[in-house]
């Protein structure tokens, strides 16, 4: 185990976070309450890639429940492929990590379906079977909802992915029911941009795994990213913009300071149950 906390991460868990990073636990705050993701006595399970987007959200869903009234349960869950597994140097530092943050956390070993004959695993067939992994260890542990990583980036490039590609103005919701509202997901850095959680995690010091995943570098995601950083020389404000049109044509859930005045959304109805306690795999 190499990881340790440096003085930014310890001074924040003891209730004195540096300005930057309460301002960034306020944005995700922000978010959680404008679309209803979050309720009293609701459970949560973070799924963790070890990627800087999962350990920051993570990170900043623990500050807020230390902060505000509502009394939800807090988990994480790493689902490591059997065919591609996680380092276990990098298992021992996300153990740490979390130990750190006083939330429980497992790793679940996963087969994944082999692919129709003539096929290989693209990075779609893997995300769904990453969220059949999370539904099922929830359903296990009695929690009611997911929590995901998305940024605001990956909201905007949804959006340009489907239009592109299905002729759809579709994207990916900031918290959505399934299985008749037994069981949500939600994306609470949906209007956080990826560059604001990138300098979050680093400067918190958390131990982001790199991604070892050989179709990396082929994911369509890269060329929306590219086209993102050209209509940003148009507006700077373009990932705030089809977010807010995809919600709505308003900037809801948008930071005030970020773009224009945010107004509040409708909350979506609560997961049920408070959950039973996760069983840490440290």
């Amino acid at each position: 185990m190499n990881w340790r906390a440096g003085p930014d991460l310890e001074a924040t868990l003891e209730g004195k976070p540096p300005p930057w990073a309460d301002r960034f636990v306020r944005r995700v705050g922000s978010a959680v309450h404008r679309f209803g993701m979050i309720g009293d006595g609701d459970g949560v399970l973070v799924g963790v890639s070890g990627g800087k987007d999962s350990l920051a959200l993570c990170l900043a869903l623990e500050l807020r429940r230390r902060r505000v009234r509502d009394d939800y349960a807090l988990a994480a869950l790493l689902i490591d492929w059997d065919d591609d597994p996680a380092d276990p140097d990098d298992s021992e530092d996300l153990r740490a990590f979390f130990r750190v943050l006083g939330v429980p956390f497992g790793i679940r070993r996963a087969s994944r379906s082999s692919p129709r004959a003539g096929q290989s695993w693209g990075c779609y067939e893997c995300s769904r079977a990453r969220k059949r992994e999370l539904f099922r260890a929830a359903r296990e542990a009695g929690l009611g909802t997911v929590a995901l990583g998305h940024t605001l980036d990956d909201m905007a490039e949804t959006l340009l992915l489907n239009l592109a590609i299905h002729a759809r103005f579709e994207g990916m919701e900031p918290s959505r029911e399934f299985f008749g509202g037994s069981l949500r997901i939600v994306r609470p850095l949906c209007t956080a941009r990826e560059g604001a959680v990138r300098t979050f995690a680093e400067r918190m010091g958390l131990p982001i795994r790199t991604s070892g995943c050989p179709r990396e570098t082929l994911n369509p995601r890269r060329r929306a990213q590219a086209l993102l950083v050209d209509m940003a020389k148009i507006d700077r404000l373009v990932r705030e913009h089809l977010f807010a049109a995809y919600m709505g044509g308003t900037p809801r859930g948008i930071p005030a300071e970020e773009g224009r005045a945010a107004e509040p959304a409708q909350g979506a109805e609560k997961s049920g149950g408070e959950g039973r306690a996760w069983k840490s795999t440290t």
